[in-house]
């Protein structure tokens, strides 16, 4: 068939039409081929991880509900000079070649894993961050942490409530500066009174059936007697000086009738008493145990201020200028403990007197094996300037990475400085954390197709 150029030039026209229109509606991974690629890792405040520890970077292929991972390799890196390092010690470019094509994965991922991996086919489940394999010209592919913190907001307060025995610890007593809460404290009132007497008692009678003539049988009391310094619970404090009437009562009565019997005490002496309410724990906190986490707290110290604790230097965060808002990476650290909700107790607490136990992350240095150590720890110091701050945030699950429980892992989300004992009124007082989200660390990744 002879088909003259301008017939032609219509017919390829109508082609690339039709590709156009039916080609731009499939998913991706029928629009292009099945090409291969090559990305490279462009990080951002990704810290220089502890010795334990690795990143490694994965491939993530999603059917139904299983998934398999394809390693592209262990890696760490400089934050101070910026630069990929190989487990050798070897800095390299952070180019990974993709080992199939490039649509046949579903997700793109990082992990923490240890060093020493004892089952190195397999990931820990500590992700630390994620990103779906996309056409990287629809979007730009960054990977980041999968739980959402920006909304995150608490308060703490420095005190050891497990140390106390009356309210007025909280002004006086030298340990006081010795613990820290991730929760809030306030004094409430309650009137407590004293019984001293029973004016009368009154018995009434309710038939349940009138055509029963029994006769009831008495009720009442056959006496009573005072218990004096009662122990009243109030909140966490224990009130010991209350006085109260314990009561024996007459209770067999006729099963054809009911009674109620009411007593009229004498109650004219009454006394305030105050007591420590802890409430307000972090909000909007999400779960990150299913990402292979759980949340600790840290405070962070000048050496010159930690009480001569043999504390172990801070793991450095990536963002720039940590000096300023979370302290210096000479400082030390001091674990809090461990906890995944922040509504309940932590984890571990070790040091606490077991008096007053707030039923919120937080710890108390003054008791335990441990207590001589803590002997000259200082909360409040009365020093002018930034000498110690509290953080927030995350790390290992142990049960699926090993982690050194004497150090921070260099990712928080919530932070402040610790107030100077110079004012002492400040420094009791209720504080509240800054969010610092913007803080953790994110992966870009650039594409580069090639056959």
């Amino acid at each position: 068939m002879n088909i003259s150029v301008r017939h032609l030039l219509f017919l390829l026209m109508v082609t690339g039409i039709l590709l156009i229109t039916f080609g731009c509606s499939q998913k991706d991974d029928v629009v292009q081929p099945k090409k291969m690629a090559t990305i490279t890792l462009q990080p951002n405040q990704l810290p220089t991880l502890d010795t334990l520890y690795a990143y490694e970077l994965w491939m993530v292929t999603i059917d139904g509900g299983d998934s398999a991972y394809t390693s592209l390799g262990k890696f760490l890196w400089d934050n101070y000079w910026n630069r990929f390092i190989d487990m050798d010690g070897n800095a390299f470019s952070g180019i990974f070649d993709v080992p199939q094509p490039w649509y046949d994965y579903d997700r793109i991922m990082v992990t923490i894993e240890n060093r020493n991996d004892l089952d190195p086919q397999n990931p820990s489940g500590t992700i630390l961050m994620v990103d779906e394999v996309v056409d990287p010209t629809s979007r730009p592919i960054k990977m980041k942490f999968p739980g959402f913190v920006f909304e995150a907001t608490g308060y703490y307060f420095v005190g050891t409530p497990t140390n106390n025995t009356i309210v007025g610890d909280a002004l006086d007593d030298a340990d006081e500066s010795k613990g820290l809460w991730l929760c809030s404290r306030t004094l409430t009132p309650r009137m407590i009174q004293d019984t001293l007497g029973i004016d009368s008692v009154k018995v009434n009678q309710t038939e349940q059936d009138t055509n029963q003539k029994y006769v009831p049988d008495t009720i009442g009391i056959s006496g009573w007697v005072f218990q004096d310094s009662v122990m009243v619970i109030i909140g966490y404090d224990t009130i010991r000086d209350h006085r109260r009437v314990e009561i024996t009562y007459i209770d067999t009565v006729d099963t054809n009738h009911a009674y109620v019997l009411h007593i009229y005490p004498d109650t004219t002496i009454s006394e305030t008493y105050e007591y420590y309410n802890y409430a307000f724990p972090m909000e909007k906190i999400p779960d990150i145990q299913p990402y292979g986490w759980r949340y600790n707290a840290w405070v962070l110290l000048d050496p010159a201020y930690d009480g001569s604790l043999d504390l172990k230097r801070m793991v450095p965060f990536g963002y720039d200028g940590q000096w300023r808002w979370t302290g210096d990476t000479t400082w030390n650290v001091l674990p809090l403990g461990a906890f995944n909700r922040s509504d309940s107790a932590d984890l571990s607490n070790p040091n606490i007197s077991n008096r007053e136990v707030p039923n919120f992350p937080g710890e108390d240095f003054v008791a335990g094996p441990d207590a001589a150590r803590y002997s000259s720890l200082n909360l409040r110091q009365a020093v002018s300037g930034f000498w110690g701050s509290i953080v927030v945030g995350m790390e290992p699950n142990p049960a699926n990475v090993t982690i050194d429980p004497d150090r921070n892992f260099p990712l928080f989300f919530l932070a402040d400085s610790l107030r100077s004992g110079l004012n002492m009124t400040a420094a009791r007082a209720v504080h509240t954390f800054h969010n610092w989200s913007q803080t953790l660390p994110t992966i870009s990744v650039g594409v580069v197709f090639h056959e």
